[in-house]
């Protein structure tokens, strides 16, 4: 089970064979991206290197 923070953020490694990703938007801080299926990736600099955290844009 991937561990869930309070806000509802799911960190997880990528994959290479994990969902088709677009980019949406970029900062100075955060990467945004939008999977098929409605996950938004967004990456950190202080972040521990290759992760990302997910979170569902579904109600």
């Amino acid at each position: 089970m991937m561990p869930i923070t309070e806000d509802g953020y799911v960190m997880e490694r990528p994959t290479l064979n994990s969902r088709r990703i677009r980019r949406l938007s970029l900062t100075d801080i955060f990467t945004i991206y939008q999977t098929a299926d409605d996950w938004v990736l967004v990456t950190h600099p202080h972040e521990p290197a290759g992760w990302v955290m997910l979170k569902h844009l579904a109600p």
